[in-house]
Parts: structure tokens; sequence; C-alpha cells
């Protein structure tokens, strides 16, 4: 983590505070409309296989990456009214696409990559639990990507870790509360408490790490 700029002041200065602010709602907007899309009738077996417990199609990887993808760049492009991030971090479009095709493409290639043994994995278990194991070392490399900083791979990856916790932290006091005030909540209701607190804190800790290679919020 060495000549890792982000001091936590800068954190609370005007601009880095609406920059966080602008990739949180970011993130949460794309949970929620990924959340819309795989649940709306209409599209239902375009990303679940009819008659089975949810089992998801491949048209559902590639909209999981891609709705994540298309929030971090809306956060990015929105933010970069009040931090001109391409140019303290001397960004370029070549990163921009190939950080853009790392996170969007990262869960239909694994898909692809597992075969099979993939698709009874995530048939198994809940597919929103198994995304918060998959998509936060995939913004972290697209993090690297973006702002040619491989080497700091071992701390994005960190950065990346501690937000997902979070987040998944977060969403048991969440999923508490929604059994609380709806007794049964449709699981409708409890995927999108997930997506939206999954996409958010991916989202927030992209911001967090341009912050920081930035050097400080002014």
């Amino acid at each position: 983590m060495k000549n890792f700029s982000l001091r936590m002041p800068h954190l609370f200065t005007d601009n880095a505070f609406q920059v966080a602010v602008t990739f949180l709602a970011s993130g949460f907007l794309a949970g929620a409309f990924f959340n819309w899309l795989v649940c709306s009738p209409a599209l239902e077996e375009f990303f679940f296989v009819p008659y089975s417990a949810r089992q998801a199609r491949f048209g559902w990887y590639v909209a999981s990456g891609l709705t994540l993808a298309f929030g971090l760049a809306v956060g990015f492009l929105v933010s970069s009214h009040k931090i001109d991030f391409r140019e303290k971090l001397g960004l370029t479009l070549t990163r921009s696409l190939l950080s853009f095709a790392l996170v969007s493409l990262s869960v239909p290639l694994l898909r692809l990559a597992t075969g099979d043994y993939g698709a009874r994995l995530l048939g198994r278990y809940s597919l929103a639990f198994l995304m918060w194991w998959v998509f936060p070392p995939v913004t972290a490399a697209a993090m690297c990507v973006l702002t040619k900083s491989l080497r700091r791979l071992p701390a994005a990856l960190l950065a990346s870790a501690i937000f997902a916790t979070g987040g998944s932290a977060l969403a048991f006091p969440v999923m508490l509360f929604l059994f609380w005030l709806f007794d049964e909540p449709s699981q409708t209701v409890l995927d999108f408490a997930a997506w939206t607190l999954l996409y958010s804190s991916l989202s927030l800790s992209c911001g967090w790490w341009l912050l920081g290679r930035a050097g400080s919020g002014k």
C-alpha cells in the first residue's frame, strides 16, 4: 500500500464527499435496475430456466456484469464534473474500455470457464451470495487497469474486500428489518436489498480508490 495517497481527511472535502455519494447512488441505481430487470415477468424466461428453482441462463450472467459496469461508468462520468480524474490520473480511452470490458465480461466468462460445474454451483447457492465473492476482485482489477497501477493490486483487493464485507454485514440487519416490516417478504424484495447493497458497496470502493489515486478531493 506504499504511496497510496488517500488520507481520511480528504474524504470530508466537499468535492470528495459528493464524488463518494455519486458512486454510492450510481451503484444503488444499478443494483435496483438489475433486480427489476431479472424479476420482470416478461423477461423471466430469458434470464432463468422455466420451472426451475431460478436456475440462471447465460443472459443473467451477461446482464449482471454489464449492469455493474454501466453503474460504475455513470458514477465516474458524473463525478468527473467535480474532480477531473482523467486529467489527474492521466486516464486513456483504451484503459477505460479495458476496465469496462473486464467488469462486464468477467461473470459470463467465468460461467463459460466453469461449464456445468459452475452451473450446478450457482444453481445450488444464492446467486447474489456468490456474486459477493466474484465481483470484489474483478472491480479491484478493473480499477488498477484504469489507473495503470497493477502493482497496487493487493491494496485494491483489500479495499474492495473491506467495502464488500461492510456491505454484506449491513445486509443482515437490513434483512431482519424487512422480515419485521413485511413478516414474509417476497424474494424480489430480498433480492432488491441484496443487489443494491452489493452494487453500492462495490461502486463506493471504486470511488474511494479513484479519490486515493488522485491524491486529494480538492
